[in-house]
């Protein structure tokens, strides 16, 4: 299939939860992603893998930090969760 690129062979690896007390770090390609808690240390993220190859497409996202992104891949290529759609207010 053209634009789809193979990560790594083998089954899917699960989700490791993070950012909550006493959960381990993510690896080094990945990020804590934590949408609409944006860093609350009560409620745990999901390791996500940091997003590449990302498209155009403007769908604005509003990312923890306040600033905004032109879509949700784009946050994630930063490393940055989605704390609602739209530009950030």
């Amino acid at each position: 299939m053209a634009g789809i690129k193979v990560a790594y062979s083998g089954p899917c690896k699960t989700s490791q939860p993070c950012g909550g007390r006493g959960l381990a770090p993510c690896g080094a390609e990945e990020f804590c992603n934590q949408p609409t808690h944006c860093g609350r240390t009560d409620i745990p993220g999901k390791c996500t893998p940091i997003a590449q190859g990302c498209t155009k497409e403007y769908n604005p996202v509003c990312g923890c930090g306040g600033q905004t992104y032109a879509n949700e891949c784009l946050a994630h290529a930063q490393g940055v969760s989605v704390q609602y759609a739209g530009a950030c207010k």
